[in-house]
């Protein structure tokens, strides 16, 4: 049950980060965004909010991930595609686990490969 509503979550997240995103690009190129914003601090404190979240998910897929080549194209992955990617994963992850699996068995004790 846990499995399937996590891999449910992942999916309506994922789907709502693609949908925004191409919302917001047909409306607004991201580089004149930029420039009209990189000086408002709300823009920079939220930028900066939403990375420092990041960085917590890579320490945790860093511990999990014995590969070093996997842990930088992560690390790339999440710095340029956010939430899309950590979504893209999870679903990925959650999927390969057995279908009675425990969230110790989600957040702790299986390395991926």
């Amino acid at each position: 049950m846990l499995r399937r509503l996590l891999i449910a979550f992942f999916c309506i997240m994922l789907s709502s980060m693609i949908v925004i995103c191409i919302f917001a690009a047909k409306q607004q190129n991201i580089v004149v965004f930029l420039e009209k914003n990189s000086s408002n601090l709300w823009f920079l404190a939220t930028l900066l909010d939403c990375y420092w979240g990041l960085l917590i998910f890579y320490i945790w897929y860093f511990y999990k991930q014995p590969s070093w080549m996997w842990r930088i194209t992560s690390f790339i992955c999440i710095c340029t595609l956010g939430n899309i990617y950590v979504a893209t994963f999870a679903i990925f992850y959650i999927y390969k686990l057995p279908k009675d699996c425990t969230i110790d068995s989600i957040l702790i004790t299986q390395k991926t490969s």
